[in-house]
């Protein structure tokens, strides 16, 4: 990452525009079935043993987005097809997505200042 890279818990990008780049990420599909269409998915219940797992693979996407700035996290899941119902209900159940998440991610998450062409050259 870069100098000016923004800390960790502080997420540059807007609700939308998250969304909008998560789906058209390499792995966009998967995040646009998990989003938009959860365990209607037959997909993601092909792939997820539980729903829990599925959960667990969305809350990590939009961790690594949103450069574990937990409020839009929470924000965006709550508008997923896979939020169980009211977080505020479910508030202990999404505390350990975000704890399991984040600790698979470590300090990964995503970085404006990243391109393609960066890498190449480096």
């Amino acid at each position: 990452m870069s100098d000016s890279c923004p800390t960790l818990g502080t997420s540059v990008l807007g609700d939308e525009e998250l969304i909008r780049k998560a789906k058209s990420a390499e792995n966009g599909r998967k995040f646009q079935l998990l989003y938009d269409h959860g365990w209607d998915s037959k997909v993601v219940c092909r792939v997820y043993d539980k729903r829990r797992h599925a959960r667990l693979a969305l809350v990590n996407h939009l961790i690594w987005w949103a450069r574990h700035d937990i409020g839009q996290v929470r924000r965006l899941f709550s508008q997923s097809a896979l939020c169980p119902g009211d977080l505020t209900q479910y508030r202990q159940y999404f505390r350990s997505l975000v704890r399991a998440a984040a600790s698979l991610l470590g300090t990964e998450c995503y970085d404006p200042s990243y391109s393609a062409a960066n890498s190449e050259t480096n």
